[in-house]
């Protein structure tokens, strides 16, 4: 009976390993979903300012961290990346529609992650509760 016991015990010790795990996995994803969304609100509120330029008008660029190259506005449209390297034109405010649907998406991909991390924390409680009060 108490060898039983102790298999049982072990095998949810390693059923618990095991959603830890995947609860790790899933805040990582969380993390970088959550960095997306930022720059996606970062990227809004540049499409905002864009907006309001007229043609000729000189800005900094961003060519990647800290990095930046001076320029003029040649024309207000932006060539909005559309996926499989196909690249449009969109005026600022179809482009920020695209960008606001884009966030839209994520947001509830952000949502169904947090609802599995939730899921697997009770599922861990669960079997800790059936653990404690067995023994």
């Amino acid at each position: 009976m108490k060898q039983e016991n102790q298999k049982e015990i072990q095998s949810k010790i390693i059923e618990i390993n095991m959603l830890e795990g995947k609860l790790k996995q899933l805040e990582q994803s969380l993390n970088f979903i959550d960095q997306q969304i930022m720059e996606q609100q970062l990227l809004q509120l540049n499409l905002n300012e864009i907006k309001k330029m007229k043609k000729g008008q000189e800005m900094l660029f961003p060519l990647g961290k800290n990095v930046f190259i001076k320029g003029k506005i040649e024309e207000p449209e932006i060539l909005v990346n559309v996926g499989s390297n196909a690249i449009v034109r969109k005026n600022a405010e179809k482009a920020r529609e695209i960008v606001e649907r884009q966030k839209l998406q994520i947001a509830s991909i952000r949502e169904e992650i947090a609802r599995e991390m939730e899921k697997i924390i009770d599922k861990i409680s669960l079997i800790e509760h059936s653990m404690h009060h067995k023994h």
